[in-house]
């Protein structure tokens, strides 16, 4: 999902319950990037970044596995999936089962996807506490001007 910032940038929405937790940038280890990607060509490179952010952006679940979804997500033909990019990328992920049981619903996840989410949900979650704490005080900053504080 994508949204506007008052600013605006565009945001990406993680799904969580209810709740959607936004983001801005994406938290990337280079060392941990370079290890991933050192033996892949471009192409390869690209489908797994668009890999990683649909995997952020669908949350802990993961990507479903599906090739020809997969495919779609990497922006590649079926056939090129299959016969090359496939190999090196899904080399990343591993397949865990879908939360309802059902067979035919296999999930993939990468565990560095995984450390971003938790990352950004528990930077998300220390800036709410913050804010609640900063507005129930009661020695916040009026920001209005003088004249809306004051009315004639």
């Amino acid at each position: 999902m994508k949204a506007i910032s008052p600013n605006g940038s565009s945001l990406t929405k993680i799904p969580r319950g209810n709740e959607m937790i936004n983001i801005h940038t994406i938290p990337i280890n280079i060392g941990d990037f370079m290890k991933d990607t050192l033996h892949m060509d471009t192409r390869e490179v690209g489908a797994y970044i668009l890999l990683f952010i649909a995997h952020i952006q669908s949350g802990e679940d993961g990507l479903p596995y599906d090739p020809k979804r997969l495919a779609r997500i990497a922006k590649v033909s079926d056939k090129v999936w299959k016969n090359t990019l496939s190999i090196h990328i899904l080399e990343h992920f591993h397949m865990i089962p879908h939360p309802t049981g059902n067979p035919n619903l296999i999930r993939l996840v990468n565990d560095r996807c995984l450390e971003v989410i938790r990352q950004v949900e528990s930077r998300s979650e220390q800036n709410r506490r913050n804010a609640n704490k900063r507005w129930k005080n009661d020695n916040t900053i009026d920001f209005r001007s003088h004249n809306d504080r004051n009315p004639k």
